[in-house]
């Protein structure tokens, strides 16, 4: 084996184990965007987020604020 060809093997083999590892889940993400999984438009939580739908804390009748 050469020192050439030892150098091309270093960086080569960690590269293509990134990419066989992310592979998988870039083609789940794929087929997912497809058929709309996941879609956040058909799936609206009133209970997340900062919209003003619920207040995050309520006065008590003591005076102090509870969640």
């Amino acid at each position: 084996m050469t020192k050439e060809h030892k150098s091309r093997s270093r960086w080569w083999f960690p590269l293509a184990a990134v990419i066989l590892s992310t592979l998988p889940f870039v083609i789940l993400e794929g087929v997912f965007a497809l058929f709309g999984v996941g879609d956040q438009g058909t799936t609206i939580d009133p209970l997340a987020g900062f919209d003003g739908a619920r207040p995050l804390f309520e006065e008590s009748a003591g005076g102090k604020y509870v969640t």
